[in-house]
């Protein structure tokens, strides 16, 4: 079997980058405004894939103070922790209840040996995806995003990502953002470094979310220093 390549470490992510932007025209532009994307890691292990369900359709900022939430609530993260909380629990930690049912049905996949971390984690991507999404709660967004950043993998894309859809779009200079399927075409032409591009896809659309924040706030300071005009 072909060794798979690992986005582990910065050196082996700036490298991969630096082939992926000799590759590709619009990733050389991304790549020459804001360098390398940055180092995201989560843990290979039972909380890694707490904490990306944590992050099941929410926004990176609500998925962050989620996670912290569960990781200081619980304290040790693992399948038997889940087992010994109630759902009343879990709810005050600011989980929804289909949060819970997915992490209490991961719980128990654990207990059963139906969920193998040490055996997901050796496994190619195929089989990563498909174990993953045989699970209860447990769709491609949230197997992707564990093998981008908990497996390090190179070459996966998650399409399904609205930021992406955005994000791509506009790098494309598209009228709107791209369905999942269109995404999916689109980022052939990325192989083998899809990982890498969804990375520096990711940190456009973050610098440009910053921007606008920044201009918005510009213009209610200005709004609010504006002299009030005399009524007649």
């Amino acid at each position: 079997m072909a060794r798979r390549a690992s986005l582990a470490s910065a050196a082996a992510l700036t490298r991969a980058a630096e082939d992926l932007a000799k590759q590709c025209p619009l990733m050389a532009r991304l790549y020459e405004e804001l360098g390398p994307p940055p180092i995201r890691a989560i843990r290979p292990d039972f909380s890694g894939l707490v904490q990306i369900v944590c992050g099941q359709q929410v926004s990176a900022a609500s998925a962050a103070a989620i996670w912290r939430r569960v990781a200081t609530g619980l304290g040790a993260v693992d399948a038997a922790r889940i087992r010994k909380s109630s759902e009343r629990e879990l709810a005050s930690l600011g989980l929804s209840k289909p949060k819970i049912r997915t992490l209490q049905a991961l719980a128990a996949a654990e207990a059963s040996g139906a969920l193998n971390i040490a055996a997901i984690n050796r496994a190619s991507d195929e089989s990563v995806f498909e174990t993953l999404t045989s699970l209860h709660g447990i769709g491609p967004w949230t197997a992707e995003i564990y093998l981008l950043f908990a497996l390090h993998r190179a070459d996966v894309f998650p399409a399904g990502d609205l930021a992406l859809q955005f994000a791509a779009a506009h790098l494309l200079e598209a009228d709107e953002r791209f369905a999942p399927a269109v995404l999916l075409d689109v980022a052939e032409r990325w192989r083998p470094w899809r990982a890498v591009a969804a990375r520096m896809l990711w940190n456009d659309y973050g610098r440009r979310r910053e921007a606008a924040t920044l201009a918005a706030k510009a213009i209610v300071e200005r709004a609010s220093k504006k002299p009030l005009k005399a009524r007649k």
